[in-house]
């Protein structure tokens, strides 16, 4: 019996297992009859035909369950013995090297524990475990990863896993691991004999872990039933706990942000969707019949930490039995990641690895768990179903970004009996999620769907903000599932340009501009076919997407047992249970040596790209008795790829079917308005953007808000009140077809408190009454810009008899939104003789004056709008501009009058922008007011203080009013330059690594009238820093200056203010330093770590105690990072014995001491 010591976070567990006639030898197996030669061949085996993407030959990769990794994360695993049957986990690991044999240590983490355990896997070998085997009574995730004969992890990149779960709330369906790629060859690096290894997730040595992930297709929980398993994995596998605050953002199906905060002290957040979003309840906007998305984001102490996550749905009355990994969002800059060293007993050899190589194009690789511009669903089903079954095959697609509309076209393709295609164009709001029934478009089939992102023009576009999920109710013999659609991302910028017959575009998948299609594929976890009907289908893209669908050819199946024994048989062009698959009429099924209560691999490979899928019907229930155990769980998954097709072509149709409909684009609106009056606030509506295909079409205009027709101009000014808006605008062509509406969600409220003056001095009053004293004075004045003059309340009202001794009178005053103000005074009554009260005198009441709107002015005309303000005290006032352009001034002041001009002439080399601009007006004893801010624009239509809806050439609403028709807009002909915006960076951050600070540049807000896609470039001066619209950039110590520049493939771009930004270093500190021994007469070299070390950094040792010669040393600094100082020390013969302090000295004169950090000996 051999006993490995376990080291959990918290905990110390010891765990004895007697070997068993499998070769289990304490929790470290090996294959009995397997000859381990030393590996010494540095060339990699052959998987299968096409680019492979697995071993050290794989390009590098973002993470992905659908690829091979050197790390494995199962995101939820749960067990409970004492319903092992209904409450337990499957978990199958394969090696898919048909060669080499390797290491492999399982993680098992729950709550705040963590389990190791070993195992050995032979070429070609899957392991299957049970969960209640070994982390039972416990519901957690699960790490695996790839380690070398000293324990240490390793590159391997061949390993797959997937996990089989069914749980007490009624949920099972099955899912694939989370693969994560070494990208540099053999082990991390470590110290010999080092008991801690490092695993640094940054894409240079593992790839990098998700920042944000989205689960999409939340339904609302009367409809459907959905769990979703959230963790951040562990910084620290071999102890400690860790407090996580999770970010939940859930979106209606307008695209609505419902944000909820939710803190976790073992970093696992595990419920149902109405157990998450709670303040409000999701059932509040998430209805039954419409479906809406979410996102998480992780951090710990204020600082981002990865995260990843599960959904798990059971589809109401359908059994949807859906098991799906989370898409990702973003990604973590780096994040390392501890993990004790354990050495196995028996290893595999060491096997010789290298660098992965750069990815062609920069692509992450196509996936389940990614966004993309094609979404490819491998498999629908409508056959045979009609009425109240037409929903057994849903389809979801999610628009991600938050403020650009997706276009997308969808080809449906049915293989079976008359083949057939056909498609259709939806439009999908920023972060909207849209349902579709296939059976709507392609009754009484089966087949596949690729939903493709195009610009206005029906043209393919970059648009890597899709993703997508398919539900397939359990029907004809096939289990349910759910899948993630596989995620292609347009790797090149723009669209899609035509071919010469202007129809058609070419799709090429070959990582440059598109991510390559899949080849060779696997799966892990192949049931016995006692315990479980597989039914395996796939198929085959066409060479040109018009032609009829491809039902034609054949491709190779594998099958694996988990004791290496393999056969292969041909799979026909859409689907069979692999049962029936022999290898000819004379052998047994290929899968007839995988035995009950066992679980293999098969391996798919065809010679062009397919889309594989795979359901599981389970022939009986599972059953547990010990380390046996038998029968099914239900749910498919999809293939993993090994390799890519080297290039793939499919010709696309890329116009727009028959007469185009317009487009209706308007210039953006912000979501949440300040009320500038009790009357709401002014915006402009603008949709001279708005296109049509056909150039000859003459585009008229419809406004709405609230579903409320408000104007028919191109452009206008509109009052919207307080509360919530709908806006949408719908054009129409001169052939009467209407555009989709352009929408956006406005709310207008009021957040602005009253501002409160007047307020009396303290009060003091000497008396000769015990009881105190009636003390009078007056109340201070509140204006708010919303509600006018406001009451002001007092704890204590004037007049009233105050004890002796210090009391606190408060003045309070709220407006009607509840936003309120406070100030207080204090009167003291003291008992002596009776003297007049001292103070109570009312300070200065401040002016105030109205809010101005936005101002729109054309150049070379003059735009006057009149200054007019109120003091409550009566004292004359001056104005002042703030923020206002050279071309703005206030003129004609009059004082007593309180009235003034504010005069804008601008020409045409003047800022077209001019933001935060503000009218401050003060009276002469020091008090004044300001307006919320507003901007001044540049633009050929000014604005409309009345906010009327009628605009130059338009009408406003009900029934549409006069104006001609709105004239104009339309055609399409002239690319309009795209509006770049940032989100305000902190002024002053404080750095938090060696590097500097992380500092996340959000330009999602950026917009481009034409909807063109966009591509985004940060700099620092003239430095580019990161691309993307929301990216994270390491910024280091010192003074940036930072721009965000968007462009739109067409020759069009804008670029924003500087916005500067100074990091300042971490704060002095020194956390070691080594050796502790100073040797007497002699030199020794001293590391001393910390932070916030420079140039200028001055390093001491002195005595701790009295020395009466002093200290006798001389600090020689050899070298200065910002984190380490090597310094050389210098003692003589009578250098004094004993204790001495390390001083570092910074320049500011930051000091600290590390008492006793070294002796003299």
């Amino acid at each position: 019996m051999t006993a490995i010591l376990l080291i959990g976070a918290g905990t110390l567990s010891r765990r004895s297992v007697q070997a068993s006639n499998e070769g289990k030898t304490g929790k470290i197996l090996s294959v009995a009859a397997t000859s381990f030669a030393p590996f010494q061949d540095p060339g990699q085996p052959v998987v299968g035909p096409g680019i492979p993407q697995v071993g050290s030959n794989g390009a590098r990769s973002g993470l992905s369950s659908s690829k091979a990794g050197s790390v494995l994360f199962f995101s939820k695993y749960t067990s409970d013995l004492s319903r092992p049957g209904t409450t337990n986990t499957v978990i199958s690991i394969t090696n898919t090297n048909p060669r080499d044999s390797v290491t492999v240590e399982l993680f098992f983490v729950s709550n705040c524990t963590v389990e190791s355990i070993i195992y050995n896997f032979a070429a070609n070998q899957t392991r299957t475990f049970l969960a209640s085997v070994e982390s039972p009574n416990k519901t957690g995730y699960m790490m695996a990863t790839a380690v070398n004969s000293q324990g240490l992890p390793q590159q391997f990149n061949w390993l797959i896993g997937n996990a089989s779960i069914t749980d007490n709330n009624g949920f099972d369906g099955s899912y694939n691991a989370i693969s994560v790629s070494k990208r540099t060859g053999g082990p991390v690096s470590s110290g010999d004999g080092a008991s801690i290894a490092e695993m640094k997730f940054n894409d240079t040595d593992y790839d990098r872990l998700p920042q944000q992930i989205a689960v999409d297709s939340i339904g609302s929980s009367s409809a459907s039933s959905t769990d979703l398993t959230v963790y951040s994995p562990r910084s620290d596998l071999s102890g400690g706990a860790q407090t996580i605050k999770f970010t939940a953002i859930a979106y209606s199906q307008s695209g609505r942000p419902y944000p909820q905060i939710i803190e976790k002290s073992c970093g696992n957040l595990i419920g149902d969707v109405d157990q998450i979003w709670t303040s409000p309840s999701i059932d509040t906007f998430i209805t039954p019949g419409t479906k809406g998305w979410g996102t998480f984001a992780a951090s710990s102490n204020n600082n981002p930490v990865p995260v990843l996550g599960q959904s798990s749905v059971q589809g109401g009355s359908y059994l949807y039995h859906s098991e799906r990994p989370m898409h990702v969002l973003s990604r973590l800059e780096s994040f390392t990641m501890k993990v004790p060293v354990t050495a196995p007993l028996s290893p595999a050899p060491d096997a010789v690895t290298q660098a992965l190589p750069a990815a062609t194009g920069g692509s992450l690789g196509a996936g389940e768990m990614k966004q993309g511009s094609i979404l490819i669903f491998p498999r629908y089903n409508t056959f045979g179903i009609s009425g109240a079954e037409a929903n057994k095959s849903v389809i979801n697609i999610t628009n991600t970004h938050p403020t650009q509309k997706a276009r997308v076209r969808i080809f449906f393709t049915g293989v079976t009996d008359s083949p057939v295609m056909t498609d259709a164009i939806v439009s999908i709001f920023p972060n909207q999620n849209v349902t579709l029934l296939p059976n709507d478009y392609v009754p009484n089939q089966k087949g596949w769907v690729l939903a493709m992102a195009i610009d206005d023009r029906g043209q393919p576009a970059n648009f890597n903000f899709l993703i997508g999920s398919c539900y397939q109710a359990t029907s004809f013999g096939l289990g349910g599932g759910g899948y993630n659609a596989i995620s292609i991302a347009k790797n090149s910028p723009g669209s899609v340009i035509r071919n010469s017959d202007i129809q058609t575009a070419d799709l090429i998948f070959n990582d440059t501009e598109y991510d390559r299609l899949p080849s060779t594929q696997a799966v892990s976890g192949l049931w016995s076919q006692s315990d479980n009907t597989t039914t395996i289908g796939f198929a085959r893209p066409p060479l040109n997407i018009l032609d009829p669908p491809n039902t034609r050819g054949s491709v190779q199946i594998t099958a694996y047992d988990d004791l290496l024994n393999q056969a292969s048989a041909l799979i026909g062009p859409t689907e069979a249970k692999i049962g029936t698959l022999r290898p000819n009429a004379l052998l047994p099924p290929i899968t007839s040596t995988l035995l009950s209560g066992r679980r293999g691999w098969f391996k798919l490979s065809p010679g062009s790209p397919i889309f594989g899928w795979i359901s599981n019907l389970p022939t009986g229930n599972l059953f547990v008795s010990g380390t046996s155990w038998g029968g099914g769980i239900n749910g498919g998954v999809s293939p993993q790829f090994l390799t890519t097709t080297d290039s793939f072509t499919i010709r696309i149709a890329s116009t727009n079917p028959n007469n185009g409909a317009p487009t209706a684009l308007f210039d953006p609106i912000e979501v949440y308005l300040e009320a500038r009056s009790n009357l709401g606030t002014i915006v402009r509506l603008d949709g001279r953007a708005s296109t049509d295909p056909d150039s000859n079409d003459v585009l008229t205009y419809k406004w709405y808000d609230n579903d409320v027709l408000i104007s028919t101009s191109p452009v206008s000014d509109f009052r919207l009140s307080i509360g919530s808006h709908v806006l949408q605008l719908v054009v129409t062509d001169k052939s009467g077809i209407n555009s989709e509406p352009a929408q956006t969600w406005v709310e207008v409220r009021d957040t602005t408190p009253p501002v409160m003056s007047g307020v009396p001095s303290n009060i003091t009053k000497s008396t000769s009454s015990t009881v105190g004293a009636s003390i009078n004075f007056q109340l201070p004045v509140a204006w708010d810009m919303v509600d006018g003059s406001v009451r002001v309340t007092s704890s204590k009202l004037p007049g009233s008899v105050f004890p002796v001794g210090t009391t606190v009178v408060k003045f309070s005053t709220s407006d009607a939104a509840g936003n309120e103000t406070q100030s207080s005074i204090s009167v003291i009554i003291s008992v002596g003789g009776n003297f007049p009260v001292n103070g109570g005198t009312p300070r200065n009441k401040v002016p105030y004056m109205g809010n101005l709107n936005d101002q729109y002015v054309i150049v070379g005309k003059t735009r006057v709008f009149e200054l007019t303000a109120a003091d409550p005290d009566g004292d004359p006032t001056t104005f002042t501009l703030v923020n206002g352009p050279a071309f703005a001034r206030i003129e004609e002041i009059d004082p007593v009058a309180r009235k003034a001009k504010l005069k804008i002439t601008a020409q045409a080399s003047d800022r077209v922008v001019s933001g935060n601009v503000r009218v401050v007006v003060s009276d002469n004893k020091g008090g004044s007011w300001s307006t919320l801010p507003f901007r001044i624009i540049i633009s050929d239509v000014e604005n409309d203080e009345t906010g009327s809806g009628i605009g130059p050439g338009g009408g406003g609403g009900g029934g549409g009013g006069g104006g001609g028709g709105g004239g104009g807009g339309g055609g399409g002909g002239t690319n309009n330059a795209p509006v770049a915006r940032a989100a305000a960076l902190p002024a002053t951050v404080q750095a938090t690594t060696k590097q500097g600070a992380i500092v996340q540049l959000d330009g999602s807000q950026s917009n481009d009238p034409d909807n063109d896609p966009l591509s985004y470039v940060w700099r620092d001066g003239a430095v580019v820093i990161a691309e993307g619209a929301i990216v994270n950039a390491a910024l280091g110590v010192g003074l940036h200056s930072i721009t965000l520049t968007v462009s739109d493939g067409k020759g069009g771009s804008s670029t924003t203010e500087p916005q500067s930004v100074q990091v300042t270093p971490r704060p002095l500190s020194v956390i070691s330093s080594s050796p502790a021994l100073i040797k007497q007469f002699n030199f020794t070299t001293i590391t001393i770590t910390g932070t916030g070390f420079n140039e200028g950094t001055k390093v001491r040792i002195d005595c701790s105690s009295f020395c009466s010669a002093g200290s006798q040393t001389t600090v020689t600094i050899n070298s200065i990072e910002e984190d380490t100082i090597v310094i050389t020390v210098k003692t003589t013969q009578t250098s004094p014995f004993g204790n001495r302090d390390l001083v570092v000295t910074n320049p500011n004169g930051e000091v600290v001491k590390r008492v006793r950090a070294h002796y003299v000996s």
